[in-house]
């Protein structure tokens, strides 16, 4: 395994040498306490699949005294029914922090002004209108949806486990975490504007995946809910483990020390984190956390 520190230059861990890489983090792996990890590109594999040995990784995180924590812009009943086996004691930080939950209490919340959504969601209507092929999802506890065809309702399935196609999702936004807006020509420039002007400052937009847009509440972001957790797990940053590859990850490196971008991940991930991890399609996180054990 390899992977490259932020000055660009190629390291080696040799976990029977306690690691020629990152050795601060090997030297420190005794006082590690939470590792956060997004999925999509980063834990999961190139067809959404959970990775060969996470599960194993997980149960030696908990004997370890170690928490793992998923964090993602899928909703929390998705990431729970995917951790059903490791549900208990797991913290969960859902809808790109604005669904934080931990064993049925929701440590937080916040969700988006129902005029700002009902904005957003006329916006989106007449792209669609005007022959965008796109749609929006309102995310709140069941993600409710206008569009039916296949294609849509396939790609939304893949984050939104509780979810129902409505007449109107207008009557479905006074409880939203966010709007996540599918484009499946890729999420254009006059998409963004749109949203954006929609949105009227009064949201956060980000992009989230190859033709998904977020549009979360100002100041909800992974980087919140990673914040609110540590606040009520008494854990700091300098406890805490992140890998990601999108540009909504970004935020979740300012709450930990160790910061790991995804060697696939987005430029502007792999400028944030101090580390690079191998890709998704490798078991990249399963590899350095590995590293880590063979540390302890």
């Amino acid at each position: 395994m390899e992977i490259r520190p932020k000055n660009d230059s190629v390291a080696h861990v040799d976990p029977a040498n306690n690691g020629e890489a990152w050795p601060e983090l090997l030297r420190e792996a005794e006082r590690i306490k939470l590792v956060v990890v997004d999925m999509d590109g980063t834990f999961l594999g190139s067809k959404k699949d959970f990775p060969a040995g996470g599960g194993e990784i997980i149960q030696k995180l908990r004997a370890a005294g170690i928490m793992f924590c998923p964090a993602s812009g899928r909703q929390f009943q998705t990431l729970e029914n995917m951790f059903r086996p490791w549900r208990e004691g797991m913290p969960f930080i859902a809808e790109n922090g604005g669904n934080v939950m931990m064993d049925g209490e929701q440590i937080w919340r916040k969700t988006l002004p129902v005029e700002v959504a009902g904005a957003v969601v006329d916006a989106v209507r007449a792209l669609a209108a005007d022959g965008e092929d796109t749609g929006v999802v309102v995310c709140g506890p069941t993600a409710y949806a206008e569009r039916s065809d296949e294609r849509f309702y396939a790609e939304t399935l893949h984050y939104y486990d509780a979810n129902a196609i409505v007449d109107d999702v207008k009557e479905h936004i006074d409880v939203a975490y966010k709007l996540g807006v599918l484009d499946f020509g890729d999420p254009t420039v006059r998409l963004i504007d749109a949203v954006n002007e929609a949105a009227a400052g009064q949201a956060q937009v980000v992009r989230s995946g190859a033709y998904w847009t977020d549009v979360n509440p100002l100041n909800s972001h992974k980087g919140i809910g990673l914040a609110k957790l540590q606040e009520k797990l008494g854990i700091a940053a300098a406890e805490t483990v992140c890998f990601g590859d999108f540009h909504n990850d970004i935020e979740m490196f300012e709450h930990a020390e160790f910061t790991f971008a995804m060697e696939n991940g987005e430029p502007e991930v792999k400028e944030a984190a101090r580390f690079i991890a191998p890709p998704n399609t490798e078991a990249g996180v399963l590899q350095v956390l590995r590293a880590l054990f063979a540390a302890r």
